[in-house]
């Protein structure tokens, strides 16, 4: 099915689409999501059904678009304009990292509160279990790229929007599940690689290792590799020597 209309995809009625899939004895897969622009005979769904009988286009009644993306679904909204503000606030012309510090605290709230809550599935069944809407949902690890991606990026010569970051996933952590706590230890990883450590002194390495310390305990690993971290992701002069001496004085 193609779109009849330009606009973004605002929102979709999905028990409506349900109820009608469930009549048709058809599966919907949906290839546009929320807060998408569709522009007029833009594909947007496929419809698969054994039926002859149905009207397809009575299908896309259950689309709602707009001019603007601001569906109350899109929790990526928020999360966007957040990193907007944070990466202007960054940038050489503002130069304002409390700003940008303030944003990703907020990022953290945002996606602390995200993961006690169970994400809607990607497969929506009708009130007999019979699958009637494949509709591509994000992940919680979508959410994190997605929040931090651009950060790591522009912020990768900042020990403190680096560290921000840190923060901000131990705040994530350690108020979640297992599940969580590990997705989170996972992707500090990728902000680990790409930091620009080239850029930075001993002590930014010493404060780097104190909030991953604090990052570890949060997710439940105390025990982890300190040396594993430094050899893997550090310059070579951090590879032999301890730049972290557990202290407590910055």
């Amino acid at each position: 099915m193609f779109s009849e209309a330009s606009g973004y995809l605002q929102q979709i009625d999905i028990e409506g689409m349900i109820k009608k899939a469930k009549k048709d004895k058809s599966i919907v897969r949906m290839v546009k999501t929320p807060g998408e622009y569709l522009l007029e005979g833009t594909p947007v769904m496929t419809i698969w059904t054994t039926n002859e009988d149905i009207d397809a286009e009575d299908y896309l009644d259950h689309l709602v678009l707009g001019p603007d993306k601001e569906p109350m679904e899109d929790i990526e909204l928020g999360i966007r304009k957040l990193v907007e503000i944070a990466l202007r606030a960054i940038s050489p012309a503002i130069n304002d990292p409390n700003t940008a510090k303030n944003c990703i605290e907020e990022i953290g709230i945002i996606l602390s509160k995200l993961a006690k809550h169970k994400l809607p599935s990607s497969y929506l069944t009708d009130d007999e279990n019979q699958l009637r809407i494949i509709l591509e949902q994000p992940t919680f690890v979508d959410y994190l790229y997605k929040s931090f991606y651009q950060l790591r990026h522009y912020g990768k010569q900042d020990v403190s929007i680096i560290a921000e970051i840190f923060r901000s996933l131990r705040m994530i952590g350690e108020n979640n599940s297992s599940e969580t706590k590990r997705l989170v230890w996972t992707f500090k990883n990728y902000i680990l690689e790409g930091i620009d450590y080239d850029s930075l002194q001993d002590l930014d390495m010493q404060y780097i290792m104190r909030h991953l310390d604090e990052l570890a305990a949060a997710c439940g690993k105390d025990d982890w590799d300190k040396d594993e971290v430094r050899n893997k992701y550090f310059p070579e002069q951090y590879k032999t020597d301890d730049s972290y001496h557990h202290k407590k004085d910055l």
